[in-house]
């Protein structure tokens, strides 16, 4: 039997490492660098939050996390009836982060609840969870761009999108104004934001096996630096949420590349003229369980 790229006839497989007649096989560089971005990776498996993991606490309420069963719980409490904890506009929340230089695909799984994670949460006010970008230099106007999941003072879940520059909070498309959001079909899924430069892309999709979908035009952000605060947050209008977000993991991975492209908005057929950004290299999306063609994304139906 002859085995593939063996450098030397001497020596037989038997005697091989099984990674390294893995790697022969295959065609695998062995040597091939880590993405440096994986030590920023989290299953939230211990007892406690990784201390690679810090807080920003706003003004709008007191942040409330645990980790048990594989999760981080978030919440918050001591918010006030309006703008308690909640990321929008002015108002400043908290967030769970660790800092990002340069080019990123982050991509965070999670499910909801209510307070006492018994049920589903109520589908009244503002209650997500979510995953954002912020610039750390918060002494003057916040800006930063966000994904989530939660109830969007709708009778649905929702995904929403938003991009804040300079304490305005849009969606991106001219006729939606301060935010959007698309109906969802449960209170789970995974959250994205990729940047490749200036250009940030939200996604979300409810499984690893689903195409993702694209929320929003790619937002061109030149005004943000290369270090950003990447991470997790729950966030409401009310001074009692009874509602919780859990994750259950976080991957970074260093995307590779960019492809041009247009967007329609979801629900009103807005076209965007605005590039979409997907990476078209080797990432830890593409072996995801049932994820198929690398970087595929589709885009939302009416929400």
């Amino acid at each position: 039997m002859a085995y593939a790229v063996l450098e030397s006839s001497l020596l037989s497989p038997a005697l091989l490492p099984a990674s390294v007649l893995t790697a022969h096989l295959l065609g695998v560089d062995e040597e091939a660098e880590p993405d440096p971005l994986a030590v920023l990776d989290d299953t939230f498996s211990g007892a406690s939050l990784d201390p690679k993991w810090e807080l920003f606490e706003g003004t709008e309420g007191t942040a409330e996390y645990t980790v048990s069963g594989g999760e981080l719980h978030c919440t918050h409490e001591d918010g006030f009836a309006v703008g308690a904890a909640l990321w929008y506009s002015t108002f400043v929340g908290y967030l769970l982060y660790q800092e990002v230089t340069g080019d990123f695909d982050a991509i965070a799984t999670l499910r909801t609840s209510n307070g006492t994670d018994s049920g589903a949460m109520a589908l009244t006010q503002y209650r997500v969870a979510a995953l954002m970008a912020h610039d750390p230099d918060r002494s003057e106007e916040r800006n930063y761009v966000s994904v989530g999941i939660g109830a969007i003072a709708e009778a649905t879940l929702r995904a929403e999108w938003k991009t804040t520059v300079a304490d305005e909070s849009d969606s991106g498309d001219p006729v939606t104004g301060d935010f959007d959001s698309i109906a969802w079909p449960s209170g789970a899924g995974q959250l994205r934001i990729l940047r490749v430069g200036d250009d940030f892309s939200v996604c979300v999709r409810a499984t690893s096996g689903d195409a993702w979908t694209q929320l929003g035009p790619t937002f061109v952000r030149a005004d943000l630096p290369e270090t950003l605060q990447v991470g997790l947050c729950f966030y409401s209008n009310q001074a009692t949420p009874d509602a919780a977000g859990h994750f259950t993991s976080i991957t970074f991975t260093t995307p590779s590349g960019s492809v041009g492209g247009s967007h329609t908005h979801p629900s009103r057929g807005v076209a965007v003229s605005s590039p979409r950004v997907i990476p078209t290299g080797q990432s830890k999306m593409a072996s995801l369980p049932g994820s198929g063609v690398h970087g595929q994304v589709s885009q939302p139906s009416q929400g």
